[in-house]
This record gives C-alpha cells, structure tokens and sequence, in this order.
C-alpha cells in the first residue's frame, strides 16, 4: 500500500508537471497573507566530483509564506507558495536558503475542490559539507523540483519526492565552478515545535515532597530535556528558595547527558539522561520550598531556560512507612482475619499527624480499546526513524484514545478541528518530532515525556501531567496497575532484553489490559501464597493490536518482572524485563475505561481500612486491616499521612487474600481432567469450585446469571499444573459487587473441555 500510493503522486505530479512551468510567478489575485514555521525532514543525494556520492539526511526548520486558496479560470483551487527560509542541519552538513526564491504552487485535482491535490516546490539551497569541502560554501545552479500530492496545506505528513527521470542538479562553489550534482529526494514536513526545557523530578505520590534517589539515597535527582529535535551539549541546574529575588544557586553541571534510548532493533545506552545531584544533608531540616531552574547549551538554538513546578525539599522526608514489610515481599492476607500493621514516622513531629489505611482491589480485570499505531509505516524508513519510532507510536496510541473519547483536539493538527483527523501514524510523526527520536539516540525517557507535554500544549490541553516511572520490584507492577485503573487509559510501558553481547535493546508498548490472581498452596501446615498478572497491550512494531499480544508476569533471576514469552530481539536468550513505564493524566484524572462484563454497580475504589495518629520519631503505632468481607484478589494497601502545609505522603506494599488453594498431592496421573463439584451448594457466603487437570493446561472458570450474562470471570486463561485445584467464589461479581440470591451457572474450560454445572447463593 505504501510503495502503491508512492506510485500514484509520482504519475499524478509528472502529469501535472507539463501543465506548470518549473518557475512559478505570483497571479494577479493572490496574495501571500500566511507565514508558517514546519519542520522538515529532508533527504539529498549529493555527489562531489572526486569524492563520490553520498545520500544525506538534513531536519530543521522552514518558513513557508503561502496565500490563501483561489478559484483560476480553468476552476481548479490554487495556493500560491514559497520557501522564505530554511536551516537543516545532518551529520556532516549544513543546509540553509541561497537567497534565491524557492517558488511553488499547490492546485487541486478537481474543479472546485481543495483537497487532495497537487502540489510542487523549486528549491533553491546552500550547503556546506565540512567533512569533505572544509570552508567551501555549495549551492544549486538550477532549482531542484519537488513535487506530491497532498491532503491539506501546510502538507504536514505528505511526502514530497523528486522522481525520475529528472536529473541532478549542478552544484556550484562560491566561484561558480561546477564541483559536484545533487538531488533532493524525500521531504516530509511536520508541526514546528520550539525548543523548550522540561524538568522532571521524583516526587511522592500525591505531594509536591522530593523523593530521594532510589540508586543513592543520600542524593535527590533532578533531570530535564529539551523539546523537539535539538542538539543539547550540556545542562546546568540551579535552585533557590521559593520565589526568592536571589542569585540562583548552581549544583551540577552536565555535559554527558547519556539517556536510555528506546529502540527495537539496537542498543541505545543506560544512562539517566541530563541530570544534577542535591546532597540531601545540605538542606535544613525542616524542608523549604525551592524552584529550580535548567539551563540547557543547545548547538544551534543557544542557551534555552526552564523553570519547572516548585518542590518541598527535605532531608528527612515526612513519610510514613510499614515496618517489617519488605516492599519485595506481599503482606499474607488470610480470609476473615485481623492483620497487623507495624506504621512509623521517621521524622520528628510536634503535632502527632492523622494516618489512614486503605487499600485498592487490584484483582478485578479491566480493559480498553486500543488503536492499532505501525511504527514501521510512519514514514521516517528513508531517515532511518521508523525502527526507533517505539516510543511515538505508542504514545501515538494513548493519545488516539482520548482523541476518540472527549478530547477531539488531540487528532487534529495544532488542535485546529476543522483539519482533516489525523491517523495514529501520523500522529505519531508528530509526536516523534516534538520528542526528538533520531536514528543516534532513539527516543528517550525525558524526550518523550517533553514530547508528549509540548504536543498537549500545542493542542491547547493544559493542566495534563506525564510521568515516567521506573520498575523494579513486583510492588511497581501494582502501581503501574494503579496509575492504569484509576487515572485511565494512559500508561506506555517500556521493556527490554540482554542481547548475548551484552548490549540492551528496548521497546514501547502501550498497556491494554490488566488482570491479576492470588493463590496459595497448601502441603500439610505449610502454606504460600502466590501471584499472578496478566496484562495485554499495543505492540507497535507492525502496529499489533491486543488481541495478539496476552502475556503472564514472571521475575528473572534478580526477583525484576518480566514478560513470560515476550521477547523484544529474537536472539535475546531470556524473556523481556518490564523496566519503566511513562503515564498520560487528563486535569480530571479519567479516560473512560470499561471493566469486563460492566454491571450496574460502583467503582470500589480505595477503601478505608483503619484510621489514627502517628507518634513520629521513629515510633512504632499499631493498627488493624480487618479482612472479613473482602473478597480474594491482590490489593494495594497504603497508609497515608498529611503534613500541617496539606502535603500528602504515603508508603505502599501489595496485599493478597487467596482466591482458591492448590493442593500440593495431586490424584495420580491418569485421573482425566474433570470437573469435581462445588461445596457447599446452596452457599452463603462462599462456595469451593474443585476440579481435575490430567496435565499443565489453560483453565477458564465464568459464572453466568440465570439469564446467561456473564457476572465473573473467576478463572481466566489461566496455567494450571497436573492434578486436583480449588477456586472460592464469595458472591461478588467483576467490579467488587456483592450479587442478589438467587441461582447462577458457571462453565469450567480445560484441556479442550467444557463442563457446566449450577450454584444457588441464598442470601
């Protein structure tokens, strides 16, 4: 399809050409009444006679001053345009105007109609190529003549190509001496982002309190990057008291900036992109309110600012935390029971704070639609983007979706709804330029989060917040699930393989689904508890939708989650680490996700658990989770404090009540895989469902309602191994509803079977 519509704008402008002259000359109605600023991606094949031929690829910007359309006398819809400026810059050359007008014209196909039509540039261009004409300044004797068929104008998206047979053009040195030929070949232009200096910084869920550096606690980090396709050369950071009239006070100054690139097909470094260090000793201990400021050193764009949101430093922060809970480990929540909760507060407080417990039901799945973005068909194959291109499309892909759901302005170029929609190619392309993928550094943590803000921005959304968080532990996973439920339909996930050279090659997907399941094993008085997640996604290599892409979460041999099956390069020998995901939040933190088989019934949300106060000063208070009434599943279990300024600082761990026991003695072998029964039946408030696998098989378990509705998918596609299982169903159905009395069916799947049998709850 691509190579097809390639062949169409190359027969339809070599027909257009013998109607237009190469030279185009301003008619007697039109005025040039619109500037605008595009970046533009440009590929030139340029031969120096002596030295050989060589493809370049140039970006940058252009100025293009074009009228508004008019009606000519044959009918057709022209747009008189112009080249007014340029300046594209590739690896090892410079490309800018000669001062010479580079004229055009844009006509439609039909009589009376705007779009799609025909369009053309005569290019006039002055290169430099240090690396083999050092001091030497080119430029084309005759206009190169780029000719496409575009959708819209300015013709963001649509390619421009100088196909054969036109020949190369002379280029000239400053004595006009022929020394060499070029042609442009490709031109693709895209929205104009100006450069702009994002900060980030790890803050505490819910506050505005900077969390130390995990890697180094004694230090907090600040990172920043800049938007767009800029060559940064260094950062200087700088802080001061809040609103202070005082010198900024520089701390770090970095000139390495090495990002962990996002890349499907080859390695793109590890390092934490353009960062400074606080010495978290260095500041009161009563914390302050400080800005920050970033001063990036750009190669062509000078010195360009930034300051981003105020923070609460403080060397001690006011978090409280769980004690003797590992956050690597799950707190074993049995059924009907009262846990204890250990809670301190490090820091010492004059006014004892109020706490609260509450926790989150992780165990319910819940989906969304997802839009299928292929960064292979981007467009950027000729500049060699497409494979690093990951990271805008599945951005591409969230941002599709709140497109579709509320947010019209994000699929329409600058927001302006009344432009044609765009695909989630396109899209893409976009996103990819505000972000600054290239084929060096693919795409980054930093640029993607500015990327995605500075493409908020421009649609007119403010108030969004975009986030990347890192993944180490199991207890990441459940807040990523978090961040997924709660704020909604916004979380791009970042995984990544060891090639058997060591080098890292990673990729971004975006999450479609989620699903989790608590067990426990019993072998006499032993008992373990176990999890498992399942999660789906977008797979943007060949634009995979979810269906395709189903997969169990595991942990490699450092206890760090990985995808079960997944691998980003084929000859990784290992299955993919999930090491990080960025999210996307609207100002009023929904997105429209819908639950599976959707009933009649509320979110549960965060539930309160317990309330109190904290004695601070390294106290130990105890409280109590009372479990009775909760159903089996994993939850988030957080204890939330608020400082006198209303700061809200929190500690979490993962929870589990089990949902169904595995027996650790199973039948022998030959016993066929059966459904046993459930016991008791009639049951209130919980019934045992109990069958038989003959060997490791996918098992499904649904209950249905008298009238065949689906009310929970108590099993889901899950592994079971060799012998005899149990699954407890407590009445409550997909989002954490406790269903009426009255009879149900459930429908058990393995090995290629179905048995079916029925349940009675008397209330």
């Amino acid at each position: 399809m691509k190579n097809g519509k390639r062949l169409a704008i190359v027969a339809l402008a070599a027909a257009f050409l013998f109607v237009w002259p190469h030279q185009s000359t301003m008619s007697d109605t039109a005025q040039f009444v619109n500037n605008e600023i595009v970046f533009a991606d440009v590929i030139v094949e340029i031969e120096i006679y002596g030295l050989g031929m060589e493809i370049y690829t140039m970006s940058g910007t252009w100025e293009i001053s074009f009228s508004d359309p008019i009606e000519a006398p044959d009918g057709h819809i022209e747009i008189e345009t112009e080249i007014v400026s340029m300046d594209l810059v590739g690896t090892g050359i410079i490309a800018r105007d000669s001062g010479l007008p580079s004229p055009g014209e844009v006509r439609s196909i039909e009589p009376g109609i705007d779009f799609p039509a025909e369009s053309f540039f005569d290019v006039y261009i002055e290169i430099e190529i240090p690396d083999k004409m050092p001091g030497v300044t080119l430029h084309n004797a005759s206009p190169d003549h780029i000719v496409g068929l575009v959708d819209d104008f300015p013709s963001y998206f649509d390619p421009y190509n100088n196909p054969a047979p036109f020949p190369e053009t002379p280029l000239l040195d400053e004595f006009d001496t022929e020394v060499g030929m070029m042609r442009i070949i490709h031109l693709k232009m895209t929205p104009y982002y100006p450069p702009e200096t994002h900060i980030f910084v790890d803050r505490m869920k819910g506050s505005d309190i900077l969390m130390p550096y995990p890697e180094n606690e004694e230090l907090f980090r600040v990172s920043a990057e800049v938007s767009g396709p800029y060559e940064v050369l260094s950062m200087e950071f700088s802080y001061r008291i809040m609103g202070s009239p005082d010198p900024w006070t520089p701390f770090a100054f970095d000139t390495d900036g090495s990002a962990e690139g996002w890349s499907t097909i080859e390695d793109k470094g590890s390092g934490d992109g353009w960062s400074g260090y606080l010495d978290r000793w260095s500041f009161p201990p009563e914390g302050e309110w400080y800005d920050l400021l970033v001063t990036a050193n750009t190669a062509r764009n000078g010195p360009i600012s930034g300051i981003g949101a105020p923070v609460f430093i403080d060397p001690i922060p006011p978090f409280p935390e769980f004690v003797e809970i590992d956050p690597d480990s799950i707190v074993y929540a049995k059924p009907d029971s009262l846990i204890i909760l250990l809670i301190r507060l490090l820091k010492y407080v004059v006014l004892p704070p109020q706490v609260k417990i509450q926790v989150f039901p992780l165990g319910v799945d819940f989906k969304r639609p997802l839009t299928p973005v292929n960064q292979l068909a981007i467009g950027n194959s000729e500049a060699n983007l497409d494979s690093m291109s990951c990271g805008p499309a599945s951005a591409a892909s969230c941002l599709k979706y709140f497109a579709d759901h509320g947010h019209p302005e994000l699929d329409n170029p600058g927001g302006d709804t009344s432009k044609p929609g765009q695909t989630g190619e396109q899209m893409a392309g976009e996103l990819g330029t505000a972000m600054g993928t290239n084929a060096t550094t693919g795409t980054t943590a930093g640029g993607m989060v500015s990327g995605i803000n500075s493409y908020l921005q421009s649609h007119g959304k403010t108030g969004w917040t975009v986030e990347h968080k890192e993944i180490n532990e199991y207890l990441d996973i459940g807040d990523m699930f978090d961040e997924f439920e709660a704020d909604g339909e916004d979380v791009m996930m970042i995984v990544q393989n060891i090639l058997p050279n060591g080098d890292t090659v990673s990729h971004c997907v975006t999450l479609g689904s989620k699903g989790s399941n608590v067990y426990e094993t019993e072998e006499g008085p032993v008992h373990a508890m176990h999890v498992s997640y399942t999660l789906d996604f977008m797979d943007p290599w060949n634009g995979e939708s979810t269906e395709n892409n189903e997969y169990n979460v595991s942990h490699d041999d450092d206890g760090k989650p990985t995808l079960v099956g997944y691998k980003v390069d084929s000859t990784a020998t290992s299955d993919a680490r999930i090491t990080g995901y960025v999210k996307v939040s609207p100002p009023d933190s929904s997105g429209g996700g819908e639950r599976l088989a959707i009933p009649a019934a509320p979110d549960p949300g965060w539930i309160e658990v317990a309330t109190g106060v904290l004695q601070g000063n390294s106290a130990i208070d105890t409280f109590y989770w009372d479990t009775t009434g909760f159903p089996g599943g994993l939850y988030l279990l957080e204890v939330v404090s608020e400082t006198p300024d209303g700061q809200t600082c929190r500690d979490l761990r993962l929870a589990g009540i089990p949902e169904y026991t595995v027996d650790a003695d199973p039948p022998t072998p030959e016993t066929p895989t059966r459904l046993i029964g459930s016991y008791p039946n009639p049951f209130n408030p919980m019934t045992t469902i109990e069958f038989h696998v003959a060997s490791d098989t996918k098992v499904d378990i649904t209950i249905y309602d008298a009238a065949g509705r689906t009310v929970r998918r108590l099993v889901r596609s899950r592994f079971y191994g060799t012998g005899t299982h149990q699954v407890r169903w407590n009445g409550i159905n997909d989002i954490g509803a406790r269903v009426s009395s009255g009879v149900y069916f459930y429908r058990f799947t393995a090995d290629g079977q179905e048995f079916n049998s029925k349940l009675v709850l008397l209330r």
